[in-house]
């Protein structure tokens, strides 16, 4: 069983090797980060209109359906 020291000094361990590996990473620089985001509202964006235009067609039909023919029951 761990005992509290061990526990603390595997955080501590684990925290300065993953503080190791952190430096180790190519960070994106600021334009390419900016870049990246402005793509992915963009494409949310469009993704976004393009279900709600989907869903206000297919509100429209059912609509008309039940309009025209009614409600359905169960009997």
């Amino acid at each position: 069983m761990l005992s509290f020291s061990d526990l603390k000094q595997k955080i501590k361990t684990f925290y300065s090797e993953v503080k190791v590996e952190a430096k180790k990473v190519s960070w994106p620089d600021r334009k390419t980060v900016l870049s990246a985001t402005g793509v992915v509202l963009a494409f949310s964006l469009i993704i976004a209109v393009f279900v709600g235009t989907i869903d206000a067609i297919f509100t429209a039909i059912f609509n008309f359906l039940i309009s025209t023919f009614g409600h359905w029951t169960s009997s």
